[in-house]
């Protein structure tokens, strides 16, 4: 055997050594990523306690061992599950207080400048004489669409801001 052959061999048994003892002095533990809001909190929990009784049907946990760590597992499923029940009705009143926003700019009553007709807030045109809804912005008077929700120059929120102008006759 050559010296070049022992040197590329005892270079490959470093090397593979590396890489076989690189996972076992990994020491940091990995950070638990928080989510209260998707619940998997609470899903995590579950499987420790199905994990934990497991163990315990084996006779891997012993019975102290058991009792401590199920309790401390059902409170912790106990929170988590509050927790997320609590970001639920939170969510709910958010989309409740939107609900009642938009209902009730639906039920503003609006009519027509030139004609006095009744229109809806989804009307593009007054059903009597045909002239277009518009939307002026109170601060700047830009111009918008009746789906506009705020001024695209100022930005202003436009609601209840509607008028409406007259169609240029051909």
């Amino acid at each position: 055997m050559t010296i070049g052959a022992a040197l590329i061999g005892m270079a490959m048994l470093v090397f593979a050594s590396l890489v076989v003892i690189r996972p076992l002095r990994k020491t940091e533990p990995q950070p638990r990523v928080a989510s209260d809001e998707t619940g998997s909190d609470y899903d995590t929990t579950l499987l420790a306690l199905r994990d934990l009784e497991f163990d315990y049907q084996l006779h891997v946990v012993s019975d102290e061992d058991y009792a401590r760590l199920k309790g401390q597992l059902m409170t912790e499923a106990a929170q988590a599950l509050e927790r997320q029940v609590a970001a639920r009705s939170r969510l709910d009143e958010v989309i409740e207080t939107a609900v009642r926003a938009k209902r009730g700019l639906a039920n503003q009553a609006v009519s027509c400048l030139h004609c006095q007709e009744a229109l809806s807030p989804d009307d593009k045109f007054c059903p009597q004489c045909g002239h277009i809804a518009e939307i002026a912005c109170p601060v700047c008077k830009q111009a918008g669409t009746p789906g506009d929700n705020f001024c695209t120059d100022c930005g202003t929120a436009l609601h209840g801001a509607l008028n409406f102008a007259p169609v240029a006759e051909f």
